[in-house]
Formats: C-alpha cells, sequence, structure tokens
C-alpha cells in the first residue's frame, strides 16, 4: 500500500471527500494540519523542486513580482500601513 502525506485544512469539506477517495483506492494516509505547519520557503521549494513560480499559480507569480517591485523602490514619505500594502497589491484599488 502506498503511503500518502496529505495536508489538510481541518474541517475542509472538500479534503473529507479526497480523503476518502484516496482511503478508497487503498492509500494509507499520514494526515498533517496544512495551517498548523511551519512553513519556509525552503520547505516549500522542496515540494516543487525548480519548477518556477510562474508554473506554480499565476497568482503567486504575480504576488512575488509585485512583491520584488515594491521592495526594489525607494523609501517613501507615505507611511507603510496595511492599507497602502493592499493598494499597491491590488493595482491601486481598494479592497476592502
Amino acid at each position: 500500500m502506498a503511503m500518502v502525506d496529505f495536508y489538510e485544512k481541518p474541517g475542509c469539506i472538500g479534503n473529507a471527500k479526497q480523503k476518502r477517495m484516496l482511503l478508497a483506492a487503498g492509500r494509507v494516509l499520514r494526515v498533517h494540519n496544512l495551517l498548523a505547519e511551519a512553513w519556509t520557503p525552503e520547505r516549500l521549494r522542496s515540494f516543487f523542486g525548480d519548477r518556477p513560480v510562474a508554473d506554480l499559480s499565476p497568482y503567486l507569480y504575480e504576488l512575488e513580482r509585485r512583491r520584488s517591485t515594491f521592495l526594489q523602490r525607494p523609501t517613501t514619505r507615505r507611511p507603510l500601513t496595511m492599507s497602502t500594502l493592499l493598494e499597491q497589491f491590488s493595482g491601486g484599488q481598494r479592497t476592502l
């Protein structure tokens, strides 16, 4: 039997369905709480190898691109608040 490390968000209906399907297929699950894991960039990279971020998710690629652009900008006099960050990451549109 194949052992599967299954990372779940506790209480997620979709994850419950996925676990039932894997168990029905004869897999043995080692279940981990996705929210309690100590995620680091290095640990995440171990799951995806050398694949570029753009291949993993267009959303992640865009977020990384904007973060890199933001970090390269000269310091501004405008205070860095959560609403400022949200505005910059949403292309100037306030989403809250």
